[in-house]
């Protein structure tokens, strides 16, 4: 099982210096994977009850909504790392021209040895408005579904051919030869994220797996099984689909203190509309209630737990990646590959 991390890229910690640091924490002890969100437009209304990494209650009125680009900031990342693999978590598709991305996208996988795991999504619809509005794509925003369906297709064409061109039922791409190719044969995984049955659905017929935040490890067998019977009519039957799920970090001596230090987010992220059900399934406790989660995931066969790190400070972050890494993950027997 991996164990991968958000990234600061947005929220009162977000910073260059921050988000360098914290990737090569991660690369420094073992993470395998970093991921980021993507939003074009982000305000302080939003900001003020979401982000990835840190501590709601850290916020202030004034603050810039800093929310940093994906693909930039995970090109900017593959030159100062090695080994860690650069995920998007995730990228709104519909939103971005399907060519370009394919291009940026290739370009990225190459110049990082293949390292590039794209996590794709159709965008939320408390953000829908906003975003397909800045990019003049309203047209494309109530069809946003079939956009994204269309959109892997161009790019997984533009990736494997050596000239691609497409008539589609919303963009006609004339005679296009785009190179450097992926480094990954086929161009990087594909995760779709999501957790309703059309999600599913997308998944099944041509993704490589799934991004999701609410599933439980009890879940885990079924949702192998529906990918499974959903993959057959399009010919994919066994196919090994990722099944990454997302769970928030708080990790304390004492219960009580790791749970007290993650409410503010967790209580944050509710007012905001974001789901965070299910709380005893985040990865909120002492190291040895944390060890029993990661033994619980692993068994249950979740391919990748995606961790976003509470804490007040800087400081507090990298210690509890840190404390993560020494007193839960190096002591679970079958822990990270």
């Amino acid at each position: 099982m991996r164990i991968g991390a958000s990234l600061p890229t947005s929220g009162p910690l977000a910073s260059s210096a921050f988000i360098r640091g914290f990737a090569r924490t991660c690369e420094d002890w073992g993470y395998d994977t970093v991921w980021m969100s993507d939003h074009v437009t982000w305000t302080a209304e939003d900001a003020a009850h979401h982000l990835p990494v840190g501590s709601l209650d850290l916020w202030r009125e004034g603050m810039e909504p800093q929310h940093y680009d994906p693909m930039a900031t995970l090109s900017y990342l593959a030159g100062m790392t090695s080994r860690v693999r650069l995920g998007t978590g995730i990228l709104v598709l519909p939103v971005r021209n399907p060519v370009v991305l394919a291009k940026e996208a290739a370009s990225l996988d190459e110049l990082s040895g293949g390292r590039l795991m794209l996590g794709v999504g159709v965008g939320g619809t408390g953000f829908a408005d906003a975003e397909f509005g800045a990019v003049g794509a309203q047209p494309l925003r109530r069809h946003r579904g079939r956009v994204m369906d269309e959109w892997i297709e161009i790019m997984r064409g533009v990736w494997s051919q050596p000239s691609f061109r497409h008539d589609g039922e919303f963009i006609q791409v004339g005679d296009t030869t785009i190179y450097p190719k992926p480094r990954q044969p086929g161009g990087p995984p594909i995760l779709v994220g999501g957790d309703s049955p059309t999600a599913l659905e997308r998944v099944a017929r041509h993704a490589d797996g799934s991004l999701v935040t609410r599933l439980a490890p009890a879940r885990v067998a079924q949702r192998r099984e529906q990918l499974a019977d959903l993959a057959k009519p399009h010919g994919r039957s066994g196919i090994d689909f990722h099944l990454a799920v997302v769970r928030w970090l708080s990790i304390a001596d004492h219960q009580g203190v790791a749970e007290a230090a993650a409410e503010p987010t967790l209580a944050g992220m509710r007012r905001g509309g974001r789901a965070v059900t299910d709380d005893v399934l985040h990865f909120v406790g002492t190291p040895d209630r944390l060890r029993e989660m990661v033994a619980e995931f692993h068994s249950a066969g979740v391919d990748e737990v995606i961790l976003q790190v509470i804490g007040a400070s800087e400081a507090a972050v990298i210690e509890s990646l840190q404390r993560f890494r020494e007193e839960v993950l190096d002591e679970v027997d079958g822990g990270p590959a």
